[in-house]
C-alpha cells in the first residue's frame, strides 16, 4: 500500500464532525445499529462524564465496554480487544480516550474485521483488506489528533514499534465536544497541545508533505498558537473547543503525509519513561526542526530538494509571525518558558538508555518520512539534546 501524496489512503479524509457526545445515537439510528462495542480508557471514560452520558442515550440498545488499554498500545492488549470484538459481533465501535485508545480501537476493528491469525495480521505489510465496523473517536485530550489519522504504532514484543496502518483505520466520524474535557487541568491540557504543535508543524516540512497537509496544519497552528497560553493560565470552553479543533486539524495534516517522525519518536519515549507524550513531543520538535531546516542537496530525502524545504520553514516562520526561520527554535523555547515546561528532560528522567532503546526499535521505514536522511546516529544526537 502506498502511503505516497497520490494514494487515496492518505487524501480522502471525509469525517463526520459530530459536536456533542449525544449525537452518536443519531449516527448510530442513521446506520440502523443496535449495538455498540466501546474501546476506553477506563479513567477517561468516567472521569469526563462518557460513561452517565453514554448509559443515559443509550436506550435500548447493548452498549459492551472494553477498557483493557496500555498506554502506549501494546500487541497483546490489541489482541485481547480482537478476540472480545470478534465474540460480541457489535454493530458499531466506538473509541473513546487518548491516543493510546483511539489507535488501540482503530487497529483492534480493522484486525478484528480480517480473515486469519490475528497476530500475522498486526505484523504483516499493509494490503488489500476488509473493511471494520462504523468507527466513531471520542478524544477527550487536545493531542494525538489520532481520530483523524489512519495508522497507528502499536509495540510488539518480536518487532518493537510496528507501523499498522490502512484507509480501512480511519474513524468515519469524530466527536469534537470539548465538555469532555471540562476535568483536564490546564497544564495538562497544554501539554497535549504541544503534542499537536510538533504534529502540525512536522506535517509542513515532511517528505510528502502538500497543499493539503499544510493547509490543515496551518489551521493547527493559528489555533494552537492563539489559545496554547491562555489555557495554561485560565482554561474556558471556548479555548478547549478551539485546542481540540486544532488536534483534529494537526491529525487530518498528519494524516495526508506519511506518519511522521517525531510521533514516532515521543510515541516510543512515551512508552518506556511514563513521560506525556505531548510533553516529549514538545522538547523534541526544536532539535528534528533546526535538523531538518539545515537538509543540503548531499542529505535531502525530499526528490523537489533542500530550497523547497527551506522554503516551508520560511512558511512556518511567517506563520508564527518569526522573521526568519533561524529563530523558530527560540521562539519553540520561550513558549515552553511560558508555559513552565523544561526542554530538557532528563531531569524527570529521561536517559540515554531510553535513547539506545528508541534508536534499535524505531521502524526503519519510519526514518524514510523526515525530509533529511536520518540514521541511528543522527536519531541518538537528536534525542540526547533533550536530555
Amino acid at each position: 500500500m502506498s502511503l505516497g501524496p497520490t494514494s487515496p489512503v492518505t487524501t480522502m479524509n471525509r469525517q463526520q464532525d459530530l459536536p456533542q457526545l449525544e449525537h452518536v445515537f443519531t449516527v448510530m439510528d442513521q446506520l440502523g445499529a443496535q449495538s455498540v462495542f466501546v474501546v476506553a480508557d477506563a479513567e477517561a471514560y468516567m472521569v469526563t462524564g462518557a460513561a452517565t452520558r453514554l448509559q443515559a442515550a443509550v436506550g435500548s440498545r447493548a452498549l459492551t465496554l472494553h477498557t483493557k488499554i496500555t498506554h502506549p498500545p501494546t500487541e497483546a492488549t490489541v489482541l485481547e480487544g480482537v478476540e472480545a470484538l470478534r465474540n460480541y459481533q457489535p454493530d458499531v465501535v466506538l473509541a473513546l480516550g487518548g491516543g493510546a485508545a483511539l489507535d488501540s480501537a482503530k487497529v483492534i476493528n480493522h484486525v478484528a474485521a480480517q480473515i486469519g491469525d490475528p497476530v500475522a495480521l498486526i505484523r504483516r505489510k499493509a494490503g488489500p483488506a476488509l473493511p471494520g465496523r462504523p468507527l466513531i473517536a471520542v478524544p477527550t485530550t487536545a493531542g494525538s489528533g489520532a481520530e483523524a489519522t489512519h495508522f497507528a504504532l502499536i509495540h510488539t514484543p518480536e518487532d518493537g514499534l510496528r507501523l499498522v496502518a490502512h484507509a480501512h483505520m480511519r474513524p468515519g466520524y469524530v466527536v469534537l465536544d470539548p465538555s469532555l474535557m471540562a476535568s483536564l487541568p490546564g497544564p495538562q491540557m497544554v501539554v497535549a497541545g504541544l503534542g499537536a504543535l510538533a504534529l502540525a508543524l512536522e506535517s509542513i516540512w515532511n517528505i510528502q508533505a502538500n497543499e493539503g497537509s499544510i493547509g490543515y496544519a496551518h489551521e493547527a497552528v493559528k489555533l494552537l498558537v492563539a489559545n496554547l497560553e491562555n489555557e495554561f493560565f485560565g482554561a474556558s470552553e471556548h479555548g478547549r473547543a478551539a485546542l481540540l479543533r486544532a488536534a483534529n486539524f494537526a491529525g487530518k495534516a498528519a494524516d495526508t503525509v506519511a506518519p511522521t517522525f517525531v510521533m514516532a519518536m515521543a510515541g516510543a519515549l512515551s512508552g518506556r519513561t511514563g513521560l506525556p507524550y505531548g510533553q516529549l513531543a514538545g522538547a523534541l520538535l526544536g532539535p528534528l526542526l533546526d535538523y531538518n531546516r539545515q537538509a543540503s542537496t548531499a542529505d535531502c530525502a525530499d526528490l523537489r530538494g533542500p530550497h523547497t524545504v527551506q522554503m516551508r520553514f520560511v512558511r512556518i516562520a511567517q506563520l508564527l509571525n518569526i522573521s526568519s526561520p533561524e529563530g523558530v527554535r527560540g521562539y519553540l523555547n520561550q513558549l515552553h518558558e511560558k508555559l513552565l515546561l523544561p526542554v530538557r528532560l532528563g531531569g524527570l528522567g529521561l536517559n540515554s538508555s531510553h535513547v539506545e532503546d528508541v534508536v534499535r526499535l524505531l521502524p526503519k521505514e519510519l526514518y524514510n518520512t523526515n525530509t533529511r536522511r536520518l540514521k541511528p546516529p543522527q536519531i541518538t544526537s537528536l534525542i540526547t539534546e533533550v536530555i
